[in-house]
């Protein structure tokens, strides 16, 4: 069922925005210079007081928008003189008296009008000085807004402030393996492998655990070349020739050494110490934690020192890859800090940081890859998963603006300024990185200054009505 809108409510729109048209086409068009009708239409001052004395001027108050010594003109964007014109931007002549060349582009100033034959506008500029205000941008303007309408129209304002500001960065990342953790397997002589003990792809192995046993020709002699030179020393240790007691403890440690080089750990050097018998075959045990990424070992199988025989990756860090956008490279850097959630275990936060970034971007993605190291320790994290990671880069305290004060026009990023009495002015800004909520400020803006926040596209609308739309636009003749 259609909801109906009641009739006079229609009809109250219609009236309003009649008048508002109505109101806006005279301010724009009476005090538009160059229009088709005379300029003595105008309410211009007359030019003396029926005493004969100078006739009273009127006062104005704005922002010089250009200086035009070639011409002595000045271009003013002003308020509203009351009982003559409209708030606008307008370009007036200016009297011989005035010292152009004290006056510059965006000062705020205080001038005053008279009558003149000698112009065709028929008035000019006849004095003109700083009042002390600050400052604004070239393409401000001013207008009022009443105390009645801020309240209809719902404005906020809050001050432009310095601030700790700390930019975060999101991006979406990829658990990878550390590849600084990985360790393959090889034999270090060649041989024959009798008996595997791990048989599968990812199974764990803690550094220790049996791999496979291997005969090999060459360890069982070196074997007996140990066992025979101990023998040796044995019987030639306690002889009175010095020479012939080192010679046999040498032959030992050379064979001892020959062994530990081949991998034979000093568990099992031990018990060929003890049994003082050869082994058959050696067993070959894990170097290091992790899991079985390749399995290459097969019983009967022939090896030489060139078979990689397992590759094992320690899990218990891993490393993320991410990708940055051109604009947000600036912001990273090795060893900032980093939180990663991934969707596998909501709720919980991981940290770690940047340990290298890529020094190419990729052309067909425009990013530029990120590389940022976890800790794993329980193994929660696995290669392969989806992480959303946040990159936090401290900037320090600098000058922001809210973001919601920001209007962007494509062109430009304005902002209205509350300058009290409800006064309120359009102000360019240039603007920095953004924060969560504020935009860094690089220019247009002071501390302390109060800027709308909320209400500003209403603001807008009655900023245009009061004349102030040329400035909005950028004054495309200009």
């Amino acid at each position: 069922m259609k909801r109906l809108i009641p009739k006079t409510v229609v009809l109250a729109l219609i009236a309003a925005a009649a008048v508002s048209a109505y109101r806006y086409r005279e301010a724009y068009l009476q005090y538009l210079p160059g229009r088709a009708t005379s300029v003595s239409e105008a309410p211009i001052p007359p030019a003396a007081s029926p005493d004969g004395t100078r006739a009273a001027p009127y006062l104005g108050r704005g922002v010089i928008r250009e200086v035009r010594t070639d011409t002595r003109r000045i271009v003013i964007a002003h308020e509203e003189i009351p009982g003559f014109m409209a708030a606008m931007t307008m370009e007036y002549p200016v009297s011989e008296d005035v010292p152009l060349e004290s006056l510059n582009a965006s000062e705020v100033v205080e001038f005053q009008l008279e009558r003149t034959d000698s112009e065709p506008l028929g008035y000019r500029v006849f004095s003109i000085s700083g009042d002390g205000a600050a400052a604004v941008d070239p393409g401000a303007a001013l207008f009022d807004i009443s105390p009645d309408r801020r309240q209809l129209i719902g404005v906020r304002t809050a001050p432009v402030e310095y601030r700790t500001v700390e930019r975060t960065v999101r991006t979406i990342g990829t658990v990878a393996i550390d590849e600084t953790r990985v360790s393959e397997v090889h034999p270090r002589v060649a041989g024959w492998i009798e008996e595997t003990f791990v048989h599968f792809q990812y199974q764990l192995v803690v550094a220790g655990d049996p791999l496979f046993t291997l005969y090999s020709p060459e360890l069982v002699a070196t074997q007996e070349e140990y066992l025979l030179a101990l023998r040796g020393m044995d019987m030639l240790g306690g002889s009175a020739f010095p020479s012939v007691r080192l010679g046999a403890e040498d032959l030992v440690r050379a064979t001892r050494r020959r062994l530990q080089l081949w991998g034979v750990t000093p568990e099992q050097i031990a018990d060929l110490d003890r049994i003082r018998e050869p082994f058959q075959t050696m067993t070959i045990h894990s170097p290091v934690d992790g899991h079985v990424m390749a399995r290459n070992a097969f019983a009967g199988q022939r090896v030489t020192p060139e078979t990689a025989l397992y590759e094992i990756a320690d899990h218990s860090n891993v490393w993320v890859k991410a990708d940055i956008y051109e604009n947000d490279i600036a912001t990273v850097g090795e060893g900032q800090r980093a939180a990663m959630q991934v969707q596998a275990l909501p709720g919980r936060e991981f940290s770690g940081q940047v340990t290298f970034i890529d020094p190419h971007v990729n052309e067909q993605t425009r990013t530029l890859t990120v590389r940022l190291e976890f800790p794993n320790a329980d193994l929660s994290l696995k290669p392969g998963m989806f992480a959303e990671v946040q990159l936090h880069a401290p900037s320090g305290r600098r000058l922001v603006v809210p973001e919601s004060a920001v209007l962007p026009t494509g062109l430009r990023n304005i902002v209205f300024v509350d300058r009290a009495d409800g006064r309120m002015e359009i102000r360019d800004v240039q603007l920095g990185a953004r924060t969560d909520d504020h935009y860094e400020v690089l220019g247009g803006l002071s501390e302390g200054e109060q800027v709308v926040v909320s209400g500003n596209f209403l603001i807008d609308a009655e900023s245009r009505l009061q004349a102030a739309e040329p400035v909005w636009q950028g004054e495309t003749g200009r």
